[in-house]
């Protein structure tokens, strides 16, 4: 899998990505096992299972407050999406993991890279997303925890960028960011909610 990571870097350096056929295709190949679109559709099935599954039995954990501010939000009649470099996720297991937390409704847009096979910090990904949205870019925030994909991909788009920094210390000087929160919170009382 370490290689796989490696490999899914470069694509989303070169601001692409790779849904999750094109994954097990990959692993498969490394490992010198048949074409996945060569096994039966009980083995693609089984494969992409085994491969998807253990998101559910070791979820992430949400943001903490991330619910409270979404509640938030939602009453001040805000639309929110969800921008997200999947990784080894599909957006369908996304999907499904943020309905279990019960947060999924709060979206009114989603993006997965995975899905589109474009990855932030392409413009692209904020365009489309600002498209869907009919938001106007000057007049929308994007939080986002990594400089490099979050906030210039969003200043880019001509986006306001808040940069969420939950680790301990300063972020580095360079981060590009309008301005930092270190929580949900703080993030909600920047907006005034």
């Amino acid at each position: 899998l370490d290689a796989l990571r490696r490999h899914l870097n470069k694509v989303q350096l070169a601001e692409g990505d790779l849904n999750t056929e094109a994954q097990l295709e990959w692993l498969l190949r490394a490992v010198g096992g048949p074409r996945f679109r060569n096994l039966s559709g009980a083995g693609r099935t089984e494969l992409t299972a085994a491969y998807v599954e253990p998101l559910f039995e070791y979820p992430p954990s949400l943001v903490p407050g991330v619910d409270t501010l979404l509640q938030q939000l939602a009453r001040a009649g805000m639309p929110v999406a969800l921008i997200c470099n999947t990784g080894f996720t599909p957006g369908s297991a996304l999907r499904r993991l943020l309905g279990r937390f019960g947060v999924l409704d709060y979206f009114d847009v989603l993006y997965f890279s995975g899905d589109v096979g474009v990855s932030k910090p392409a413009r692209r990904v904020f365009s489309d997303t600002l498209q869907r949205l009919e938001a106007n870019a000057a007049r929308t925030v994007h939080l986002g925890d990594n400089p490099a994909t979050d906030v210039a991909g969003a200043r880019r788009a001509g986006m306001h960028t808040a940069l969420l920094h939950r680790k301990d210390g300063d972020p580095a000087a360079d981060h590009g960011a309008h301005v930092v929160v270190r929580s949900m919170p703080e993030f909600g009382e920047y907006l005034g909610l």
